[in-house]
């Protein structure tokens, strides 16, 4: 199931990423982080899901406005802009445009 899961969250993050073809990378990266960030379900339970389908589902069907769900993305999406920042960095500091 997740590996079914990765597989379209990548070909997803790549389309997203097409339409903004000056910020590919950036776009790429931060929406697949997004996309497979897991939390648990429950509390008490060790099975995992996706952190921004579980926040949807916990406030549409079970009426939760919790943001415990959200940690590990509070946590991944700024490293993953930090690394997005180095990368660019990098790139820009090693390998100047050619005019």
């Amino acid at each position: 199931m997740w590996s079914m899961y990765l597989i379209s969250s990548i070909i997803f993050s790549h389309f997203l990423s097409i339409i903004f073809k000056k910020y590919y990378l950036a776009v790429f990266i931060v929406v697949l982080v997004l996309m497979l960030t897991p939390t648990q379900i429950g509390s008490s339970d060790n099975s995992l899901s996706p952190a921004i389908f579980t926040f949807f589902f916990n406030i549409v069907f079970e009426k939760d406005y919790s943001l415990r769900v959200l940690r590990p993305l509070f946590l991944s999406l700024p490293l993953s802009i930090i690394l997005v920042s180095f990368i660019i960095y990098l790139k820009r500091r090693f390998f100047p445009l050619k005019d």
